[in-house]
């Protein structure tokens, strides 16, 4: 996936802010696609890419949990505001905040309002972008770049289950 409003908006932040410059990781788990990566070196962002190919799932919960922010690019298509990728509830496990590139009226950013985990920016919407990188730049200086844990841990897959499971005994009783 690509999203190159995102990109002109962090070399926006890259620019305009020397600290933030100096602290900027993009850190990519994962095939990039190669529209991304020719993008980033474009705009100069490259010498702040780290791509890591394959991780294994505990390993990548120890790198989602160390990040300072959680990406999440839906693709752009004509169902973009139905999609909500497994990839979400991992990100919710790590109570990192996530910035989501997505329609503002999708399911993701329903999930993510109703969690209180983050934000979600049109994919044209650099001006938005560059706006809640700011605020999440800012929350992180002052060490207040949090998600409230109460409000993702309903989406556990401990929980998610166990509402099924109550789903599927009151579909049980209904047929009895």
């Amino acid at each position: 996936r690509n999203a190159p409003a995102l990109w002109r908006a962090i070399s926006t932040m890259v620019d305009e802010d020397a600290q933030f410059a100096q602290q900027l990781k993009l850190r990519f788990v994962g095939k990039v696609d190669i529209s991304a990566k020719e993008e980033l070196k474009i705009l100069g962002l490259w010498d702040h890419v780290e791509i890591i190919d394959y991780m294994p799932h505990d390993k990548l919960m120890q790198y989602l949990t160390g990040s300072q922010v959680l990406l999440l690019l839906v693709n752009q298509s004509k169902n973009a505001r139905m999609i909500l990728t497994g990839k979400v509830f991992e990100y919710l496990k790590a109570e990192r905040p996530i910035l989501a590139v997505a329609p503002k009226d999708g399911d993701l950013s329903k999930l993510i309002a109703e969690t209180r985990s983050g934000v979600v920016c049109a994919f044209n919407d650099k001006e938005a972008m560059v706006t809640e990188l700011r605020s999440m730049w800012d929350a992180h200086l002052l060490d207040k770049l949090t998600v409230k844990s109460s409000d993702v841990k309903r989406f556990s897959r401990q929980n998610l289950t166990h509402e099924l499971a109550q789903l599927f005994d009151e579909l049980q009783h209904i047929q009895e």
